[in-house]
Formats: structure tokens, sequence, C-alpha cells
């Protein structure tokens, strides 16, 4: 894939019209007719080609407490680490997931702090394998600031018991598939 760059710099203030693009076909064309409106130089605008764009990087951290049978609360916060003013934005959160867990039913109420200044309040159903839910509800109740919105399904699919921490026997032993050890 090849990349351009272009950078406008200009020590007034400057006007554009539709004129300045008239016979504009391709992307190129377009930034070229943009660097002369406004540099007077068709490639003035124009950087070396060629440039590292880093992937969004984050901390990650993530906590669960069981307060009574099958009351939990969990947390999870994710901050931002910018590695280069050419990288890619990722936002940060802090999410506080209050819920009801059986084996069969779950519930769940998350309360999103979003890039430290947007509240969401969400809600989970999990019942057996099947789980939806969202974290922004007001995003379907017509809140008038829209900065997302999302819904999530999951399906959980065990094919089969890896028993990886240690040679006890679990309750449902006799339909589990034999893990062999080497």
């Amino acid at each position: 894939t090849q990349t351009e760059r272009y950078v406008l710099n200009t020590p007034s203030p400057t006007s554009l019209s539709a004129e300045d693009f008239d016979g504009v076909n391709s992307q190129e064309e377009a930034f070229e007719a943009l660097s002369t409106a406004v540099m007077g130089d068709s490639m003035a605008s124009r950087q070396p080609a060629g440039y590292a764009l880093w992937a969004p990087t984050a901390l990650s951290l993530q906590g669960d407490i069981q307060f009574k049978k099958n009351l939990y609360v969990g947390a999870s916060l994710i901050q931002s680490i910018p590695l280069s003013s050419l990288s890619v934005k990722r936002n940060n959160s802090l999410a506080v997931f209050p819920r009801f867990e059986n084996r069969w039913l779950s519930l769940g109420f998350p309360i999103v702090l979003y890039n430290w200044q947007d509240f969401r309040l969400g809600t989970s159903m999990r019942l057996g394998f099947i789980t939806i839910g969202s974290d922004n509800l007001g995003s379907f109740v017509g809140r008038s600031n829209l900065s997302g919105s999302d819904f999530y399904l999951a399906i959980k699919a065990n094919p089969f018991t890896l028993n990886i921490f240690g040679g006890g026997k679990g309750k449902r032993q006799a339909k589990a598939v034999k893990c062999y050890n080497f």
C-alpha cells in the first residue's frame, strides 16, 4: 500500500471556493488543487512518502469480586498509552458491572465512564449459553448527544472439558472428553 502525506501551512486564513476544485477527478488532484489554493503551489503540501503508524496501545486491568452467593461486582480499566503522534486513537474507559449470576441465568448492569467524561448505563442478560446486551442503552432511547452505540450477542460453546489445573475429578466427569497428558 502506498501512503502519501500532505501538510498545509498558511500564515493567514485562506478562503476556498468550488472553482478551486473544477476538473478534479481523483484524490491526488484534489490535494494538488487544495495545495495550490492554500499555498500557491500544487506540490508545496506534499511531504516525503512513508511514515510509521502505530497500533492503539492501552493498559488494561480487570477484577471481579463475589459479595454473596450469585452476586458479583466486576471492574475494568482501559487507559490509552499513546506511543506516537501518528497512532490510532484508543478510547479510555472505566466500567463497573454489578451482576446476578448462576448456572443458567445472569443479569448485569454495567456503568461506564467513557473517555473520562461520558457516563453510560447498560444491561446484559445471559440465558444458558446465549448472552445479549449493550453498554450504552442511552443510544437506543433517543439521547440527543450520541457518541456511540453498541449491542452484543454471544454464544458460548464448550465442546469438551479440559482439566488443566490439576488431577481432580469434576462433577460432570462422565461426559467429559479425556485429555491426555504428555
